[in-house]
């Protein structure tokens, strides 16, 4: 901890103007992303997550939520 004589204490100013922030309204941001599909295609096992790596996790849906859920 520092004493209180060498407390800090900021000097009210004016910021200068390169240093104030810019604000730009852009029209729509969605505008050029494409589509997510609401219904997405078959999971298709690969080479870094393989049927082994599946089989060890136990990915049954019905084990997902405890009875009491």
């Amino acid at each position: 901890y520092k004493p209180v004589a060498k407390k800090v204490r900021t000097v009210p100013t004016a910021t200068p103007p390169e240093y104030r922030v810019m604000r730009k309204c852009t029209p729509d941001p969605l505008v050029g992303l494409p589509e997510i599909p609401a219904h997405p295609p078959d999971f298709v096992l690969g080479a870094r997550f393989t049927q082994a790596c599946a089989d060890k996790i136990n990915l049954d849906p019905a084990n997902w939520l405890w009875p009491e859920e």
